[in-house]
């Protein structure tokens, strides 16, 4: 009976053992061994200064901006898409694919990679290294010998060569609009809206043409964005100025100068940024009251 209950106490113990061996240290040991992920302790939401290579985006308030000669507005939408991404780095799987600094080189997670620095005022989050593309992201510590590959997360298109400044010139409801002044360098005359239609006083104009003009006036965005230098702009005395009012609404767009290259010096009168639009977005602006009839 003894020799039954021994035996019976044995192998329990053999159950038990065998379970922890096979569940939880099993599975602590390979927690043990899995590679580093930088990410692992950064909380997205205390980010409040972005460095990428050379350029700094600073957050003040609830809006960022791209630190420079002139503070220029960022991107929302890039900003967003850049803290989203390390919100999934963070709960990524991750390998190690090097561990010398000459590996660095293979993978660009060196001095030929994209440097990203995250602060939280003068406290520095985390320093790292973006390498070349591939199906994921090989990232590296600056100064650390090892890269790793984050699964599935794309850095690169986030972070690598982004143009951060907000290329949006206006950006306000089409369906408020229901008046425009446009000036014109020979003529100056404005438009209103009445029950859905376009009259310049009592003269009904062509719905389609107008709705042209405030599609444009309500959503414009820049080809590019020059260096910010007001001299050789002409904005100061703009050829093409169309304000668009209506509920809640008054915004004013400033087009002037050409720059050599069939694009055209343009501003919201409400900041000092300037952009260059198309040729074929001037034009749309600049349009005789004739033209829309």
């Amino acid at each position: 009976m003894k020799k039954n209950i021994v035996l019976g106490i044995i192998l329990l113990l053999l159950i038990v053992a065998g379970y922890l061996y096979n569940g939880p240290i099993k599975k602590l040991r390979q927690d043990s061994l899995k590679p580093e992920n930088l990410f692992a302790k950064l909380q997205t939401e205390n980010i409040d200064k972005i460095e990428v290579n050379n350029i700094s985006i600073l957050k003040k308030g609830d809006l960022w901006q791209v630190q420079g000669k002139k503070d220029f507005k960022a991107s929302p939408s890039k900003i967003s898409l850049a803290l989203e991404r390390l919100d999934e780095a963070k709960n990524s799987d991750v390998d190690l694919v090097g561990n010398n600094k000459e590996k660095k080189d293979v993978f660009n997670t060196g001095k030929n990679g994209t440097e990203v620095k995250l602060y939280n005022g003068k406290n520095l989050l985390l320093d790292f290294i973006i390498g070349k593309p591939t199906d994921g992201s090989y990232v590296s510590r600056a100064n650390s010998a090892e890269t790793y590959k984050i699964i599935g997360v794309d850095l690169n298109s986030a972070f690598e060569g982004v143009e951060w400044r907000d290329e949006t010139i206006v950006s306000i409801d089409k369906e408020k609009i229901n008046k425009l002044r446009i000036q014109l360098k020979d003529a100056e005359y404005s438009i209103e809206k009445k029950n859905g239609e376009w009259f310049a006083g009592a003269v009904k104009l062509n719905k389609e043409k107008v709705t042209k003009i405030v599609e444009l006036v309500s959503n414009l965005r820049a080809n590019e964005i020059p260096e910010q230098d007001f001299l050789p702009t002409g904005l100061d005395k703009s050829s093409v100025i169309v304000q668009a009012t209506g509920e809640g609404i008054n915004s004013t767009v400033m087009v002037a100068n050409d720059n050599g290259k069939e694009m055209y010096y343009a501003k919201n009168a409400e900041n000092d940024s300037i952009y260059l639009i198309s040729k074929e977005d001037r034009e749309g602006l600049n349009k005789k009251l004739d033209q829309l009839k």
